[in-house]
């Protein structure tokens, strides 16, 4: 696995060549990651999101399939966010095709796809199997709030600043690599590298060999591999960290929206308690009932019916 420092050194330039436009970006990303935590604390708990959050969660439930769910776009970018594919919203037709993919086909329309994100968004939503239902289970739509939540803040934190979800993406993803040959498999990572490392696009075009020739010539992956397991043990206990961190802040949401519901209540409950005491006494047969002078009456016309043929 690569370490943070190695990750750091590749967006940073620090293969030995010269990054000048990075640089600035490489100081506010450590500046960010300096105050994560509160900066992930405030960002979860903004309005904007956990509306988003529970807009989508209500709306998904009255999705009848894939085209209800094309066509509303704001549960639609909340889904490709959450697969770090927003940009991808302009493109309905696509993405219906995706998510329709049969993806135990290798030659379905998802698999076909040279980035692989479009294959996990039609594996997750498994829409050919089991229509929205992943989608609408709990444990479904936690894991998408995660992952959206996730990619949300790290496109957010940086403003303006692209490179900063792209160093975010970088340390979250690359840990999973174990060669260059899978660094050039994620067209993200792919990105960020070749960027990084200044080599034409068009490189692509060439052979795997020839590609990996290439980007290992400026950039050692062999001193950038992670043995050791206190290094290994750390970078798992930060992943946890923030893992934990984000599902307090989600439970926090929660709960203040059940605080809201329980106040409307309690204000109802209230409301008709006030109703309840200002009914009038008409059931009081006291001296101080509303109907006593009445009583008399009644009871007399009683006993008169009673002496009516038939009124028994």
């Amino acid at each position: 696995m690569l370490n943070g420092t190695a990750a750091l050194g590749i967006l940073s330039g620090g293969s030995g060549i010269s990054a000048p436009t990075s640089i600035s970006s490489l100081a506010l990303f450590k500046q960010i990651s300096k105050n994560e935590g509160k900066l992930r604390e405030s960002f979860f708990n903004r309005d904007d999101i956990q509306k988003n959050i529970k807009d989508f969660k209500s709306k998904v439930t009255n999705f009848e399939d894939i085209d209800a769910l094309v066509k509303d776009r704001k549960s639609l970018q909340f889904i490709l966010t959450a697969f770090d594919l927003g940009s991808e919203i302009n493109n309905p037709g696509k993405i219906k095709g995706i998510l329709e993919s049969d993806t135990t086909d290798l030659n379905s329309f998802a698999n076909r796809l040279n980035d692989d994100r479009f294959a996990k968004l039609a594996k997750f939503v498994n829409a050919d199997s089991n229509g929205l239902r992943n989608l609408r289970s709990a444990s479904g739509q936690r894991t998408l709030t995660d992952k959206y939540l996730q990619n949300k803040f790290e496109q957010d934190v940086g403003g303006a600043n692209s490179d900063i979800a792209r160093a975010f993406y970088f340390l979250r993803n690359i840990n999973s690599v174990t060669s260059t040959a899978g660094l050039l498999g994620d067209r993200q990572l792919r990105t960020i590298a070749t960027t990084a490392l200044r080599l034409p696009a068009e490189i692509a075009g060439q052979s795997l060999m020839r590609q990996i020739n290439l980007i290992e010539a400026k950039f050692d992956f062999n001193r950038a591999v992670n043995t050791g397991a206190n290094n290994a043990a750390v970078s798992d206990k930060s992943s946890k960290i923030k893992e934990d961190i984000q599902a307090l802040e989600l439970a926090k949401g929660q709960v203040k929206n059940a605080e809201s519901a329980l106040s409307i209540i309690n204000n109802r409950l209230k409301n008709l308690r006030k109703q309840q005491f200002s009914l009038p006494s008409h059931m009081d047969t006291s001296d101080s009932g509303s109907n006593q002078k009445e009583i008399g009456v009644q009871t007399s016309a009683v006993k008169q019916l009673k002496k009516i043929t038939g009124a028994n």
